[in-house]
């Protein structure tokens, strides 16, 4: 399900029972850094939750080519995500396992 904000877009799908999965989540450049992005995967993740699905999977794949993939990929491990692979493309694949409590380290992501 595409969601819109004022300064963000993600495409999702939660219920599947299995996994929820996102498939691109971007933030206005001029937002970055104030947490939007955050906000957004977390209600996903609620969303997932209350959904009854086990786990949450993305491919972290850039969108702006000027954001570093250290700084992505960083971003998905603050909020519990783990790399579980690698896509076609060399990306990784990364997880959140519903089960286990996560707590999520507040601050931003530079």
């Amino acid at each position: 399900m595409p969601v819109t904000c004022k300064h963000a877009e993600v495409d999702y799908i939660t219920g599947c029972g299995e996994a929820a999965c996102v498939g691109r989540l971007w933030v206005d450049p001029k937002h970055r850094g104030k947490g939007i992005g955050t906000e957004v995967m977390k209600r996903i993740i609620q969303e997932a939750r209350d959904a009854g699905d086990r786990r949450v999977k993305l491919d972290a794949v850039p969108l702006d080519m000027d954001v570093p993939y250290s700084r992505l990929t960083k971003f998905y491990k603050r909020l519990g995500f783990v790399k579980v692979g690698t896509n076609l493309e060399g990306w990784d694949t990364m997880s959140l396992d519903l089960k286990k409590k996560v707590r999520v380290v507040t601050g931003h992501v530079r």
